[in-house]
């Protein structure tokens, strides 16, 4: 791992070489600026070598100590089995802070008084970490004993090291791999369900997910990749909650030596610091957070290649459209022999002209004929092999016919995966586990059934949204991530090159082209002409696969100024949380044309015009987000198009003209403007109050 060392001091920090901001920090927690689309996008470079970046450490100034001042905060701790939560809920009860605390069981429990402190009797729960609905009993028991948390922090993946090693069958590498998601990912994921469906005030909430082992900063680590699923969650949640904002600390803790009182406070003082950086981590009781750095890459040198003339090659996924390019390069550069895994079957070879005869030309499983018989042209020799990676037998059965028809295999490329999708609030259990299952499942039986060849690289193919999030891709994000950290802990195991890139996107091939196709997909694709092309994106692996770097992203624009875009654009222009709205705000809001616009679609429902002024309003939202005119207040708002990008779109839109935040998935819940003018209303409705909270109430405003 690369870093930069950093002076360190409380005082007279220049802010412009430890790219901290200056801002003054309140002692209260203040919800994170939102985005806003930006006009100052860098441009496209022109030359192949800028656009390659490393992942690099930075040491920074630990965060200044701020007083507690005990204003309504609530704490929810989630307590790890080694005393970490312990000393940090004792730092904050001798601050008298309120603290609930969360520990690991088989069902979810309330005790009656907490069990580490009985004089105080705090609420203490436990709940089993792989089940959604003990974390939805959990936040409606909070709900009821008026002790909402605003601060929340999740210990579940401070560990003890896994005595699992490379040698040990695949059964017990993925029963470890699962018991570590149950407690990272998915207790993440169940915990912002919980949060998204009984937070209705949505209040402002800061959620920090502390670790141990799981980040190399200082290069001496052995860290666990099955940990890093949660910077899934941590990248994905606030831009699907607006009022939740998220990070990362990982530390550099033994579970055999005690938490110490330093420790604690300077954990302590990171968690009452707003929140700025998504990925912090503190090694030797320094403090270091993540940054990228540009390397130029040069061209590879034909006389300096890491293939071997007519190598064999193996490539999962190997008929999509990145795998298809990426072995077309192999075949022209060195008549490579190569293995295409596929989990979608291709006709038998004696019925492919006959095929092609009768298909027409853009039919996709002709494409992938052509393909192949444009590798054999080049000299190359194929094998099709069709597996699903996630299935053992079935991968153990392809490598076997590898090995039988080519001998040893000389390196690896997984490049099989899921796209993912879908809003956190919606997504199941299942959902996300097949999505994931690719690049978990998937590496792990590679890595199994292929330690005993001697590999020259492994390459996986990972993506710019694990440091870049994107709406709805929070398992896809995650799974990523996972990718990343084991290309690092492979490297410090193995000898062979394990490398990890995270791709801008494709044009042409994958899924790019596929949504660029799409008039209802486009539009998440508006940086399009950023991605690469094909040959370019051959050319980078080329340039990729001849260096000694683990993980490698990507980017054809400037990547700090890309990430600076998505998380930082608004940080001296916070909302306001509780918006008043005003005839010209409602105008401005409502009028404001974002996209072309086209006639309504034939739908399944007839037309229903607008029937009062909040209608009115969020059609008019609608039609210049959607690009479409007129709209029904009945229209579905999935039948239109909408998908988890445009419905950001759309709430932060209507955020604008509501005196109360909505959340995205509540255009899924209520998809027609007819019932989310209603939801709004109910929500709306003056419930009966007690005496203490008659003088905290706001006015509320209709829509």
């Amino acid at each position: 791992r690369y870093w930069i060392e950093q002076t360190e001091s409380y005082n007279g920090l220049n802010s412009a070489t430890a790219g901290i901001s200056t801002a003054k920090f309140s002692s209260t927690t203040s919800a994170p600026p939102r985005l806003v689309p930006s006009n100052n996008r860098s441009s496209r470079s022109s030359d192949p070598a800028d656009w390659f970046y490393l992942p690099s450490w930075k040491r920074v100034s630990l965060p200044y100590p701020l007083a507690s001042t005990n204003s309504g905060t609530c704490w929810l701790v989630f307590l790890d089995p080694y005393g970490v939560g312990v000393s940090l809920v004792e730092a904050l009860q001798a601050n008298a802070e309120t603290v609930c605390v969360v520990e690991i069981g088989d069902r979810f429990e309330k005790p009656s008084v907490n069990p580490n402190d009985t004089e105080t009797g705090l609420p203490s729960y436990r709940l089993n970490p792989g089940r959604a609905e003990d974390y939805h009993t959990l936040m409606q028991d909070l709900k009821t004993t008026e002790c909402w948390p605003t601060q929340i922090v999740h210990l579940w993946t401070v560990t003890a090291p896994s005595t699992l090693s490379d040698r040990e069958t695949f059964k017990d590498r993925l029963h470890n791999l699962e018991t570590i998601q149950d407690l990272g990912f998915y207790s993440l994921v169940f915990l912002a369900q919980a949060l998204g469906k009984y937070d209705t005030k949505s209040e402002t909430c800061q959620l920090t997910a502390i670790s141990n082992g799981m980040q190399v900063v200082v290069g001496t680590e052995l860290n666990a990749p099955e940990k890093a699923t949660v910077l899934g969650p941590i990248q994905i949640i606030s831009t699907e909650y607006p009022h939740i904002t998220c990070r990362s600390i990982d530390l550099d803790f033994d579970v055999d030596r005690p938490f110490t009182k330093s420790s604690a406070s300077k954990v302590l003082a990171e968690l009452r610091t707003p929140i700025t950086e998504p990925a912090i981590a503190y090694r030797g009781g320094y403090r270091w957070v993540r940054t990228f750095e540009q390397v130029p890459l040069p061209a590879v040198n034909p006389d300096q290649l890491r293939l071997k003339p007519q190598g064999v090659y193996l490539i999962t996924g190997g008929l999509g459209g990145i795998g298809l390019e990426i072995a077309t390069y192999l075949a022209e550069t060195v008549q490579a022999k190569l293995v295409l895994i596929s989990r979608s079957p291709i006709p038998p070879r004696a019925t492919w002209l006959q095929w092609l005869a009768e298909k027409d030309s853009d039919n996709p499983t002709s494409h992938k004929i052509r393909k192949v018989q444009e590798m054999e042209d080049l000299g190359a020799e194929v094998l099709i092999c069709c597996a699903d990676v996630t299935d053992y037998q079935g991968m153990e059965r392809a490598i076997a016919q590898a090995h039988t028809q080519f001998g040893g295999i000389h390196g690896v490329i997984h490049g099989a995966g899921v796209a993912g999708g879908g809003l956190i609030q919606l997504k199941t259990r299942a959902i996300a586990t097949e999505h994931m299952a690719c690049k978990l499942q998937g590496t792990l039986i590679l890595d199994v059934l292929l330690q005993d060849c001697e590999l020259d690289f492994v390459v996986l193919f990972s993506t710019l949204n694990t440091v870049q999030p994107a709406v709805g891709q929070v398992d896809y994000c995650a799974a990523n991530a996972f990718l990343d950290a084991f290309a690092w802990a492979q490297t410090a195991t193995r000898d062979s090159l394990t490398i990890s890139i995270n791709w801008n996107g494709w044009q042409k091939v994958g899924l790019a082209a596929a949504a660029a196709r799409n008039p209802r997909l486009a539009h998440n694709y508006r940086n399009f002409d950023d991605f690469l092309s094909p040959a370019e994106g051959v050319e980078a692996f080329a340039r990729i696969l001849h260096q000694p770097f683990p993980q490698v992203l990507v980017s054809t624009t400037d990547l700090q100024v890309k990430l600076q875009e998505t998380r930082s654009e608004f940080d001296n222009h916070p909302p306001d949380p509780t918006p008043t709205p005003t005839k010209a705000s409602l105008t401005t809001a409502a009028s404001t044309p974002t996209t072309t616009i086209h006639s309504r679609p034939n739908l399944s429902i007839p037309y229903i015009a607008p029937r009062n002024h909040d209608e009115q309003t969020v059609v008019e939202i609608w039609q210049n987000i959607l690009g479409i005119e007129p709209i029904g207040i009945n229209d579905s708002f999935l039948e239109l198009g909408g998908d988890s990008l445009i419905a950001t779109q759309i709430v932060t839109r209507l955020r604008e003209v509501m005196a109360s935040h909505l959340s995205v998935a509540s255009l899924f819940e209520t998809p027609t403007i007819a019932m989310l003018v209603a939801s709004v209303k109910e929500s709306r409705q003056p419930k009966s109050p007690t005496p203490d909270s008659q003088s905290n109430e706001r006015e509320e405003i209709e829509l």
